[in-house]
C-alpha cells in the first residue's frame, strides 16, 4: 500500500487543548499528565469541552470507557454512538472528532504514546498482539459486567498511580495498560459495528476501503484505483460499500476528501490554492465548487465560519 502523506497537523496532547476546550488554559488534562500517559474521568471535563470539536489527528492513542450515559465520536467517515459499558479506541494518527456527551456521562479517558508499550521484554510484537491499536480495526467493544469490573479496577489503579513520584512509574503504567488490553482480548469481548450487524464480506471490504482512504487519500483519487489496490473490481467495491453503508464508493471517497479539506481549512494556514492541490490535485475553482456543494460555503467562508 502506498505510504501515507499527512499535511494535516498531528496534534500533541498539549496542542489538543486548542481544539478541544472552550478555554485554552483548561488545566484538567495537564495537571496530572505524564509525557507518555494521561488519565481523567469524563465527568471532570465534559463541561469544558468545545462540542463538536474540529476533525483532527493526534500523536497519541486514546480510549474512552463509558460507564454511564453516552457519547458520540466520529471516527474517520463513521459516526459512532457509544453507550454505557462500552469502550472505544482511537489509534494514533486516525482522523476523528468529538461530537457530544450526555449530561450524565461517567467513565474514563486515557491516552498513551504508541511506542510506550513497544518493549520486547514486555510483549514480543505489541501490534500483532493487540490489533485494536491500529487504524482500520474495529475500535468499539461491548463489555460484560465481569470484564467491566476488571477494567474499572485497573483504571482506578492507574488514576491513583499518576499522583505518585516513583522511579517504577513507567513500568507500572506499562504493565497495567498491557493487562487492560489483555483483559479485553481474553474476556470474550466482542467488537461491534454501529448497527451491530453480523460481519460479512461486504462489510470487510468496506472496512478495507475506508482504511485505504485514510492512508492514501493524498495519493489515490479514483474508485477504480482503490479497487485495484484491493484486488477487486470497481463494481464489486461499489456494491459492497452500498450494502455496508448505504453510500456508494464514490460517495465515501468524496466524504473522506471533504473531511481532509475541513481539517486543512481549519487547522492549517495553507492557502486555498495549496489545499486545492492537496485535495485531488484540483485547481482552486474546482475545489471551491466542491466545498460549496458539500457545505453551502466557499472555502474562505468555511474557514472564517470555523475561526474562533
Amino acid at each position: 500500500m502506498p505510504a501515507k502523506t499527512a499535511p494535516v497537523p498531528i496534534l500533541t496532547p498539549s496542542a489538543l487543548k486548542e481544539v478541544a476546550f472552550k478555554q485554552p488554559n483548561w488545566p484538567t488534562l495537564h495537571l496530572k499528565s505524564l509525557h507518555y500517559f494521561h488519565i481523567n474521568s469524563l465527568e471532570d471535563v465534559k463541561d469544558a469541552l468545545n462540542f463538536p470539536t474540529q476533525p483532527h489527528r493526534k500523536t497519541v492513542t486514546d480510549f474512552m470507557l463509558v460507564t454511564q450515559g453516552q457519547l458520540i465520536r466520529r471516527i474517520g467517515l463513521t459516526r459512532h454512538i457509544i453507550p454505557r459499558n462500552h469502550i472505544v479506541f482511537i489509534p494514533a494518527h486516525q482522523i476523528y472528532n468529538e461530537e457530544w456527551m450526555s449530561d450524565d456521562i461517567k467513565g474514563y479517558y486515557c491516552h498513551f504514546e504508541p511506542d510506550f508499550l513497544s518493549y520486547s521484554w514486555l510483549k514480543p510484537d505489541i501490534g500483532k498482539e493487540f490489533p485494536i491499536l491500529h487504524i482500520g480495526q474495529e475500535t468499539i467493544l461491548a463489555l460484560s459486567e465481569e470484564v467491566l469490573a476488571a477494567i474499572l479496577s485497573l483504571l482506578e489503579r492507574l488514576e491513583a498511580l499518576v499522583d505518585k513520584k516513583s522511579a517504577d512509574l513507567p513500568l507500572l503504567v506499562r504493565l497495567y495498560l498491557v493487562t487492560l488490553l489483555t483483559e479485553l482480548k481474553q474476556g470474550g469481548v466482542q467488537a461491534v459495528s454501529q448497527d451491530t450487524k453480523q460481519r460479512n464480506a461486504a462489510f470487510r471490504i468496506t472496512q478495507l476501503y475506508k482504511e485505504a482512504l485514510t492512508k492514501s487519500i493524498y495519493e489515490i483519487y479514483t474508485v477504480s484505483a482503490y479497487a485495484a489496490l484491493l484486488n477487486i473490481s470497481p463494481n464489486h467495491l461499489n456494491k459492497s460499500a452500498k450494502m455496508a453503508t448505504g453510500l456508494s464508493a464514490h460517495d465515501l471517497l468524496e466524504e473522506m476528501l471533504l473531511l481532509e479539506a475541513r481539517v486543512l481549512l481549519t487547522q492549517t494556514e495553507l492557502s486555498i490554492s495549496e489545499i486545492a492541490y492537496l485535495i485531488k490535485k484540483q485547481d482552486p475553482a474546482n475545489f471551491t465548487r466542491f466545498i460549496r456543494k458539500k457545505t453551502g460555503l466557499t472555502p474562505k467562508q468555511y474557514r472564517l465560519s470555523q475561526a474562533g
